[in-house]
């Protein structure tokens, strides 16, 4: 499941945000949102199960801190949950990923 997926969270809305999620064969992550000027930004751990893949953001509390800070407070923590639709195809809530080519 390593690659590259991006994806439009909240559809043709004007207010949409931009989602990329790199999951690395070393089983590393980086879970990237970005809206207008803003970038929220997760990195961390995953693993798969059946079909579903669960991230966990790192919780490094000195560095959340500082990352919460320079984006403004914003930070996503914790362990998501992301649904396997294909090998190129994943769902974040409500939210397709696709893979990039």
């Amino acid at each position: 499941m390593c690659g590259t997926f991006d994806g439009v969270e909240g559809g043709k809305n004007p207010l949409s945000t931009y989602v990329v999620l790199e999951l690395n064969v070393d089983n590393t992550f980086s879970l990237k949102k970005t809206f207008d000027l803003s970038k929220i930004e997760c990195r961390g751990e995953w693993a798969i199960n059946d079909d579903v893949i669960e991230i966990r953001c790192n919780n490094n509390p000195v560095l959340s801190d500082i990352e919460k800070a320079l984006q403004g407070g914003s930070y996503i923590e914790g362990t998501l949950k992301i649904k396997v639709l294909s090998k190129n195809k994943l769902k974040l809530g409500n939210t397709v990923l696709k893979r990039k080519k």
